[in-house]
């Protein structure tokens, strides 16, 4: 297993700064480092300006699309894979590039990887400059991710427009340092029309809700507290009224109490009922539709960018880190060991771990250091799993498996060999005998192949 120190991205300093400048954001981004490496094979074979009129420009720089996925429970993307486009440059150092073939690109990918879809693109350099908001608006956005939402629909949740990932890889090694950061776009807008647009949607869901509950907008309020306050004072008397009945239930009375009442004549009169209040209808003005505020611009802010790599890959990259390079060139490929060297190598480096292990535990019994409880289980746990054999033992188990694997080693070699000698004695063989025909025996060959077909 590679050490956690093999991967580092970023210096966590300027990372700090740069975010905390350019704002911040809940998005997060991990990069397989297959990725990187194919964008740095991309680079190292973009093609070269020749002289003459007819001959295309290529700008300094590369660039190309990236694939993977979305957890959406961790607010995550994945970086998996990665596709170079053939870019050219102008005179006024514009940037061109041609749309159908990025969009076939699309295709392929989802046809071969159904389960990952277009998360961003990427670009050698550190350098934010306006093509590159304009590129990644007009044609990453609103063109490839369009395509890629149609092609890509059963590989996890879709990306908002403002999740597409814009990558930088530094190829020129500022400060001495690789570096790799990941950008996101942010929209700047007129806070005005937005506090505007915000009033215009509370006004509206009021006017919306009062609609739902069957209330007119001509009725005045005043009116509402009237009849408010007459249900009140109904029931008011209703109460006054029960009060008396259990009251003349205790106490009879020999008149009983009439409901009407007689003027000085001795004729009932009834009583009148109260005129109806007349309400003033009140008009509201009509409301006024406000649009959605367009954004003014849009600018760039840094995510956090880390490495994630399989199992599988960082034994790969572990064994490429470790070998010697073929030459002494910066960029020199690796130099793969055979099966043997690639043993020593792995148990030289198992004994320099032990010799470790053991110098921090012999300084933390003499008292030099402090121990730390955490690593002195891992320790622990790491021993348990050993097996208990006395060095004769070892040594022989050691002896019969590097046995097993030389046989296994001159087994193949020896195969190959006969296979070889064998390829060459039926080339030589007809040859050697008399009155052969090298013609006919061609043509017989041929014939026979022929009827077998």
């Amino acid at each position: 297993k590679m050490q956690s120190t093999t991967f580092v991205l970023n210096d966590a300093s300027e990372d700090k700064k740069s975010q905390s400048a350019a704002g911040k954001s809940d998005l997060a981004c991990n990069v397989s480092p297959l990725v990187i490496m194919s964008i740095m094979n991309h680079y190292q074979r973009r093609p070269s300006n020749k002289s003459g009129p007819q001959s295309p420009r290529y700008p300094s720089f590369v660039m190309g699309l990236l694939f993977g996925r979305k957890d959406k429970d961790e607010n995550v993307i994945t970086i998996t894979d990665s596709f170079g486009l053939e870019i050219q440059a102008s005179d006024s150092q514009n940037v061109a590039l041609e749309l159908r073939k990025a969009q076939k690109a699309l295709e392929l990918h989802a046809t071969a990887h159904p389960q990952h879809r277009f998360v961003g693109w990427y670009r050698t350099g550190l350098a934010l400059d306006i093509p590159s908001i304009t590129i990644h608006r007009d044609i990453m956005v609103a063109q490839l991710a369009a395509t890629a939402n149609k092609l890509c629909k059963k590989s996890g949740p879709e990306l908002d427009d403002s999740e597409y990932i814009h990558l930088l890889v530094d190829t020129a090694l500022t400060n001495n340092r690789f570096s790799v950061r990941a950008y996101t776009t942010m929209a700047v807008g007129d806070p005005l029309k937005a506090a505007e647009y915000q009033d215009y949607l509370k006004e509206k869901k009021r006017r919306d809700r009062l609609k739902l509950k069957g209330t007119q907008f001509d009725k005045p309020v005043k009116q509402r507290k009237r009849r408010r306050k007459k249900a009140e004072t109904t029931e008011e008397e209703q109460s006054q009224a029960s009060q008396s009945q259990s009251q003349s239930l205790v106490t009879p009375k020999a008149n009983s109490t009439v409901a009407s009442t007689e003027d000085n004549s001795g004729t009932q009169t009834p009583k009148q009922a109260a005129p109806p209040a007349q309400t003033e209808k009140v008009e509201l003005a009509p409301l006024e539709k406000v649009d959605k505020p367009l954004p003014i611009f849009y600018r760039f802010t840094q995510i956090p960018a880390t490495y994630a790599a399989a199992e599988s890959e960082r034994i790969g990259l572990d064994m490429i880190i470790e070998s010697p390079p073929e030459g002494s060139a910066l960029d020199s490929p690796s130099q793969l060991m055979n099966d043997t060297n690639h043993l020593e190598n792995v148990l030289q480096l198992l004994l320099q771990n032990l010799e470790q292990v053991e110098n921090y535990v012999q300084m933390v019994i003499s008292g030099q250091l402090d121990g730390n409880v955490s690593l002195g289980w891992m320790i622990g746990e790491a021993l348990s799993t050993v097996p208990h054999l006395t060095p004769q033992q070892f040594e022989q188990v050691m002896s019969d498996r590097l046995q097993d694997f030389l046989m296994l080693v001159y087994l193949g070699k020896m195969t190959k060999a006969q296979l070889s000698i064998a390829d060459k004695i039926n080339k030589v063989l007809p040859s050697t005998v008399p009155g052969f025909d090298a013609e006919q025996f061609k043509s017989t060959m041929a014939a026979a192949s022929t009827t077998t077909t």
